[in-house]
């Protein structure tokens, strides 16, 4: 019973102190989430993703049957993890890295570099459609790369598998707005950051003051009334006796 009560003025204090700091709580909150506005806006550099799309196509000729069947469809989902390895692994950057030499003239990127840019999934469980996104900070840097992906897909895919084919389903578009970082996002979280970071920093200072503040916490930590009050008029100790 007696740890219940010492508990329960415990979480009233802190609750207290809380309430007197909601200036400082507001201000600390409002700096963090402007802060991480301004970081975002100014010290981090946008990125923009382009996105083409193909198709893995089990069959080598679909002349014969208007629609692939199941047991085909089946086998097309199968080679997406495949697909996922070869769009992304050391012979397409190198084909890649080629076609931007040889087409544009570029020749800034490492094959690594090429390699952190592209990205292959599914776009969605059970299908053979497959995503490819190429990430950068120039727009229309990210969409030539894709596209260049885009065009060596059949033959990436048939040096290595021999049934089957490689179609394209939508080439990539210069992005017009960047895909990070996320400015909103980014300013909610300071803002809970700074919320967080202004209370926690409150109740660590209330929980280690062990100064006794108005005489009304004498009565509220021993359950007596206070009979008497010395103050000392020539202390320079600011907000406590």
């Amino acid at each position: 019973m007696e740890n219940n009560v010492e508990n329960t003025i415990d979480l009233k204090v802190l609750f207290g102190a809380l309430v007197r700091h909601l200036k400082f709580i507001a201000i600390v909150t409002i700096m963090f989430a402007v802060g991480a506005f301004c970081i975002t806006k100014f010290f981090i550099t946008d990125k923009y993703t382009a996105k083409a799309q193909i198709y893995v196509d089990p069959r080598n000729n679909t002349s014969d049957q208007a629609s692939p069947s199941y047991q085909e469809l089946s086998a097309a989902e199968k080679l997406v993890n495949t697909c996922q390895i070869l769009f992304t692994g050391d012979r397409m950057v190198d084909y890649v890295a080629k076609d931007l030499k040889d087409l544009y003239d570029i020749d800034e990127f490492s094959n690594s570099q090429l390699k952190s840019m592209i990205s292959v999934q599914a776009a969605s469980t059970g299908t053979s459609v497959m995503n490819i996104e190429v990430v950068s900070d120039n727009p229309e840097m990210s969409a030539v790369v894709a596209n260049l992906v885009l065009s060596r897909a059949n033959e990436v895919y048939k040096d290595i598998v021999e049934g089957g084919i490689v179609k394209t389903v939508n080439e990539a578009v210069v992005p017009k707005h960047p895909s990070s970082p996320n400015a909103v996002k980014n300013t909610l979280l300071g803002f809970v950051l700074g919320f967080v970071f202004s209370c926690g920093l409150i109740v660590v200072l209330e929980l280690v003051d062990t100064k006794i503040k108005p005489s009304d916490d004498l009565e509220q930590l021993y359950g007596i009334p206070l009979f008497a009050e010395i103050l000392d008029f020539e202390s320079n100790v600011k907000g406590g006796y």
